[in-house]
């Protein structure tokens, strides 16, 4: 069977499996640049997820499938409720809409830079 990931709601501790989390450090130790690590912080902070980021980073999600997958929870809210006069929460919490995008491109680009530079030294 393969690892799983132990899920939660919101923001809360989980003890995950010990395997499951080999396998997350055996990934991360493929981003030893310290601009690309930069970058994988800044696109995980603004998608909210390890998973997404390192996924995005490996190729295997396109930047726009990141985005929405990033923005699922905020995407069905206003398909459920529809926009309302209050801001989000990024918005309130001075990370303009319309900046995230913006930030979530470049850290991609910092992403996929530094990975072609240490497959280029690798060489």
């Amino acid at each position: 069977m393969a690892p799983v990931l132990v899920l939660v709601e919101g923001v809360m501790f989980a003890d995950q499996p010990a395997e499951s989390l080999d396998i997350f450090r055996r990934e991360l130790a493929h981003h030893r640049d310290p601009f690309e690590l930069g970058a994988l912080h800044v696109m995980t902070t603004l998608t909210g997820s390890a998973l997404v980021t390192l996924a995005l980073a490996r190729g295997r999600l396109s930047l726009d499938e990141a985005w929405a997958l990033s923005n699922l929870e905020e995407d069905w809210t206003i398909e459920l409720w529809g926009l309302t006069r209050r801001p989000p929460a990024a918005a309130r919490s001075g990370l303009r809409i319309w900046q995230r995008p913006t930030r979530f491109s470049f850290a991609q680009g910092l992403i996929r830079s530094a990975s072609e530079r240490s497959a280029c030294q690798r060489r």
